[in-house]
């Protein structure tokens, strides 16, 4: 027992079989935690979601929204080529001096994600990309710690610095989110789809036409916002934390051949 939370620790090979393969369903739940619900308004996102029909509807209508994103003549790669273009041009006028790379790949990353979303990017000093990333980086500082108001919630009845920038910071992040949302409902159409919140709109209109009802799953707008909030999630810091691992390397490591 880890506090109120019953753990089982799985250290053998074919019991993570049996755990993943076997009686992958009986395992595919996800706890509840205190920091957790605070960042995906209790749950409905994908990530820390508890496995359901809701969440089995949740996935496969965001499965088909990647998918229908995928389509077409904007296609990642190409977003992600763009922005790669546009560093190295930047990096190139700064080469009489000496640049943090931390600033221009954390732009780069969260430009291709924010395209990939929202249809948007930002330039150096947009007051709402430092506000993203400012949000991006006190949610990864507090969610990633070991949290003891997680083991026993009670805690959270006492003063808690953590929680006080978590609710922060999702409270900046939830702002963001909901503008970019209702901008995307109001100009919405189904013959037009500019990125994954459009496809997200478009899947959970499909699926609404095709009497498969969201709310029989309970299904809501909330679910779609905490979509994208998993996506810079996952998607921004832990590409950026990659590639600056990887220019590191390659400083103290220069013979390293280069691979096409």
């Amino acid at each position: 027992m880890m506090g109120s939370h019953k753990i089982i620790i799985v250290n053998s090979y074919h019991h993570a079989k049996e755990v993943l393969l076997k009686k992958g369903k009986i395992f595919a739940g996800r706890p509840r935690t205190v920091t957790t619900d605070i960042l995906t308004r209790d749950g409905k996102d994908i990530a820390f979601a508890d496995y359901s029909a809701t969440w089995r509807f949740h996935r496969k209508i965001v499965h088909g929204a990647l998918c229908m994103f995928g389509e077409g003549t904007t296609s990642i790669e190409k977003i992600i080529c763009r922005e790669a273009s546009s560093m190295c041009e930047i990096l190139t006028n700064m080469q009489s001096c000496a640049v943090d790379l931390a600033p221009e790949l954390t732009r780069a990353v969260t430009n291709v994600v924010c395209t990939l979303c929202f249809n948007s990017s930002y330039k150096r000093g947009d007051p709402e990309f430092e506000s993203m990333l400012q949000y991006s980086q006190g949610i990864v500082d507090t969610v990633a710690k070991d949290s003891l108001v997680d083991i026993f919630p009670w805690l959270q009845l006492f003063p808690n610095e953590d929680l006080r920038i978590l609710r922060r910071c999702v409270a900046i992040r939830d702002k963001l989110l909901q503008k970019k949302y209702e901008e995307h409902k109001a100009d919405f159409s189904d013959n037009i789809q500019r990125d994954l919140l459009d496809a997200l709109l478009h899947a959970k209109h499909s699926s609404e036409n095709n009497n498969t009802s969201t709310q029989d799953v309970g299904l809501s707008d909330d679910h779609l916002l905490m979509t994208v909030g998993d996506i810079f999630g996952a998607g921004v810091e832990t590409t950026t934390t990659v590639l600056k691992w990887s220019i590191l390397y390659l400083i103290h490591h220069p013979q390293v051949p280069m691979r096409n």
